[in-house]
């Protein structure tokens, strides 16, 4: 597919069969170029998925369909670019005493316009001087989903 028309891709199913949703969605984007809108359904406002869409250039419309039921419009804007996938670490399981460096470890790995996404059993304090800095934009909320906190940094 190489543009115009818009792509659906309904994640209640990749839910139900108990997949991975944001992995389908990052494989249809690949699938379908990037310049071809994607519109997502879902049981929930995709959060998540909004952030890493906007740092990769994209322009975001979320509608609230039903009560539990969410569209997420996907639009290529100017400078979309699909070859800032994100980097997902889970930290789940990472020993506490260690997590502080691992965190600045992955954060070095971002280029500018890339999302980190840390998953962890407790919500990540002291990162507000990476948005205070203006080099970074941070935001965290919990999974319930994945049953962790999932803090997303934006590299600017």
């Amino acid at each position: 597919m190489t543009g115009g028309d818009i792509q659906i891709v309904d994640i209640r199913e990749i839910l139900d069969d108990g997949g991975d949703p944001l992995s389908h969605v990052l494989d249809t984007l690949e699938y379908i170029g990037p310049n071809t809108p994607l519109e997502v359904i879902a049981l929930f406002e995709p959060r998540l998925l909004c952030k890493i869409m906007e740092a990769r250039g994209y322009r975001v419309r979320l509608k609230k369909l039903e009560e539990h039921l969410w569209s997420a419009l996907f639009q290529p804007g100017t400078g979309t670019d699909k070859t800032l996938f994100p980097l997902i670490a889970d930290l789940r399981r990472h020993p506490p005493d260690d997590l502080l460096n691992e965190v600045n470890s992955q954060i070095a790995k971002l280029r500018p316009g890339q999302v980190l996404i840390l998953q962890t059993l407790k919500k990540l304090n002291g990162l507000e001087e990476l948005q205070r800095e203006g080099k970074y934009r941070v935001e965290a909320s919990y999974s319930t989903e994945e049953a962790c906190w999932e803090t997303c940094i934006i590299q600017q």
